[in-house]
């Protein structure tokens, strides 16, 4: 489709297209002429991006993708992948404490080095009740859901990344691009991501071994 007038005409793509029409709609524009003039103008400011980050499902499955190599991700980089140069609104690891009972009846957080770790590089922590099974997590995708749906509601953002590939977000991520007309960009392990999930969002990024190869030794525990 082409968009213009008689001195100018600008080519526009069906995905381009759609996030046009989102934004004529949100903006009660009628004219494509004047919402396109409006994003360009947007454009010209450093979009602001919200991460979002299901620790267990990337750490798992970053675990698997190495075939038991016991390697730590890089929290920063993984951050920076997702930024991509925009403006950081806020990055958030949502996760739970894992206690595990010792033989003697002592309890170890078993997560505290991991929580440790993202919180050094710069992730804020919203750590919910305290499980005994790091595999079977609970109350995290109801509080990154909550989170998302929240801050699109206050206009907090431009862009979500969220780096999951749990079909359980499906609904939220709907909810924020198809009525509060915000973009939401998905990145995981290709093997845990979701189809229903990426075909939802907006843009798709596996972590293959770019990022795979960023991955620095398990810090030893003293």
């Amino acid at each position: 489709m082409t968009l213009g007038n008689a001195t100018a005409s600008i080519a526009v793509s069906g995905s381009d297209l759609d996030i046009l029409k989102r934004y004529m709609a949100f903006k009660g524009i009628e004219s494509a002429s004047e919402a396109l003039s409006g994003i360009i103008k947007a454009s010209e400011h450093r979009e602001r991006v919200l991460i979002l980050l299901d620790v267990m499902n990337v750490h798992l499955a970053a675990r698997g993708e190495l075939e038991g190599i016991e390697k730590d991700i890089d929290w920063t980089v993984l951050m920076n992948q997702a930024a991509a140069g925009r403006e950081i609104v806020r990055a958030i690891a949502f996760d739970n404490k894992f206690i595990q009972t010792k033989s003697n009846g002592s309890e170890v957080d078993t997560t505290a080095q991991l929580h440790e770790d993202l919180a050094e590089c710069g992730w804020d922590l919203d750590l919910g009740s305290m499980f005994d099974d790091p595999e079977h997590q609970k109350e995290v995708d109801v509080s990154l859901a909550s989170t998302l749906i929240k801050n699109a509601y206050d206009d907090a953002f431009d862009v979500a990344v969220l780096i999951s590939g749990d079909r359980d977000y499906c609904p939220a991520v709907r909810l924020v691009t198809r009525d509060l007309h915000k973009r939401v960009e998905v990145m995981a392990f290709k093997k845990a991501m979701s189809q229903d999930l990426s075909r939802c969002s907006d843009k798709t990024t596996y972590l293959d071994s770019a990022f795979i190869y960023a991955m620095r030794p398990v810090k030893e525990v003293s």
